[in-house]
């Protein structure tokens, strides 16, 4: 199967290298920004990793060789219908058009109002003792006063509500930290409020969250004014920052940094240790179960799931969820296959394998719709929470709902942060200072000239 590796290797590699040829100008528009998340969600893991996994070291390689034939084909045919698709869309010349949009000071207000909110969070649920919010903060992922509590959550669901909106208070601040005209004292405090939503994010235990406002000003700094060397040294110490607290996060989920030094051991943060989701995989381990079983999980409540997801819990406490009785065998509830894996655990291998070019038609045009909000107030961030967005679309059927609170929120402070334009009133303003008067003055003066 080696080969097989080397042929994937090339193919994705020559699709990469296309799309970077034929989109070098505009990297960020849709075609390249799909083609990485479906490159990203579906071979990151394989090709560092090839066959070294124990969940498909049961399958026969020639079915092996045969799903992984059936993703792939899923994958191309994605990236040429993207490819295909004509541009309806002006591109952007630069990430910085909609900022004149924005109001400062409100963006800023957003930025810290988010982080007091959440600090707030925390006190009000530990009694308000600091030092009982900071341990908890530091413990074991989920096991603290705010979380929601098991699979199924409890009444404490609100004060998720902080944890969503707290990567679009580091966009805000991402965005006061590259915008051009700042002054001094601004650019601290966004620095500061920057570093605060990174280690509140950092003590949820989500990568992804952790990841997504640095990943934000990484970007606009490249597209600023700064020299080449400067954009590389950012990217380098982003990057290896990155990396070190994905392998703390990873190393220290479970135990929780606190009871690390509680008891005196020396917290590792030099090693780092390569960890991605394990989905690729798991897609191929799906389609073994189905070709061996007659049995599926049932259509009708996957989706009917999806659909009554945002409806709360606290309102329905038996609302239908999808535990391990429900996938038969074919995945644990708390992971991913992809959209991929999931119909074909639905529908079977080659009728999943259909309704999955459906599912990565729609995921590609979201990602166009997405496209045209660049030029709102704030619409860089929009565009960029909507690739998330996406991307965890791919990751999981679920995610059409599960996963959509942050991009709301993002939409949200875009209303919030639009700058007001000044309304002309006729009856007060003077000649001088109204346009529309000031024509028609004009007009008359012409028409008395004719005269």
């Amino acid at each position: 199967m080696l080969g097989f590796y080397w042929l994937h290797v090339m193919v994705v590699a020559a699709v990469v290298v296309f799309v970077i040829h034929r989109y070098l100008h505009n990297m960020l528009s849709p075609v390249p920004a799909f083609c990485t998340v479906l490159t990203y969600m579906f071979y990151s893991d394989f090709l560092v990793r090839g066959y070294d996994d124990e969940l498909i070291a049961q399958i026969p390689p020639v079915d092996i060789i045969r799903y992984q034939s059936i993703v792939l084909l899923v994958y191309l045919i994605g990236i040429a219908f993207a490819l295909s698709t004509p541009p309806r869309l002006a591109e952007f010349k630069s990430l910085f058009n909609s900022d004149r949009l924005i109001d400062w000071r409100r963006c800023e207000m957003a930025g810290w109002g988010v982080v007091f909110a959440d600090v707030l969070k925390r006190l009000y649920t530990t009694d308000w003792s600091v030092a009982t919010a900071l341990s908890q903060s530091i413990g074991a992922r989920g096991v603290n006063s705010w979380s929601s509590g098991g699979a199924l959550g409890n009444e404490t669901f609100i004060f998720s509500v902080t944890l969503f909106l707290l990567p679009a208070g580091g966009l805000c601040f991402g965005t006061l930290l590259t915008g051009g005209n700042r002054s001094t004292r601004q650019r601290i405090r966004s620095l500061v409020g920057f570093a605060l939503i990174e280690a509140l994010l950092f003590t949820y235990g989500s990568r992804t969250y952790f990841a997504v406002p640095l990943l934000y000003y990484a970007i606009r700094y490249s597209f600023s004014r700064v020299g080449l060397a400067k954009k590389l040294a950012t990217w380098f110490v982003l990057a290896l920052l990155v990396a070190v607290t994905f392998s703390v996060l990873l190393r220290y989920r479970s135990a929780g940094i606190d009871d690390v030094l509680k008891s005196g051991k020396e917290l590792d943060v030099r090693t780092v240790q390569y960890h991605q989701d394990d989905s690729y995989y798991r897609i191929l381990y799906a389609a073994y179960v189905s070709d061996q079983s007659t049995q599926h999980p049932d259509a009708g409540t996957f989706f009917t799931v999806i659909a009554l997801n945002p409806v709360p819990r606290i309102v329905w406490r038996n609302k239908p969820a999808l535990f391990d009785e429900y996938w038969m065998g074919y995945k644990d509830y708390y992971v991913t296959i992809t959209f991929v894996g999931e119909l074909i655990a639905l529908f079977g291998v080659w009728p999943g394998a259909l309704c999955s070019l459906v599912a990565v038609v729609v995921i590609q045009k979201m990602v166009v719709r997405f496209f045209g909000l660049i030029n709102r107030p704030f619409g860089f961030a929009i565009y960029f929470i909507s690739l998330l967005y996406c991307q965890q679309c791919v990751r999981s059927l679920m995610a059409f709902t599960m996963s959509m609170y942050p991009l709301v929120g993002v939409i949200g402070f875009s209303l919030i942060l639009t700058r007001r334009r000044p309304k002309w009133r006729n009856s007060t303003a003077s000649p001088a200072t109204n346009p529309i008067r000031l024509r028609s003055r004009r007009t008359v003066i012409m028409s008395d000239n004719i005269r």
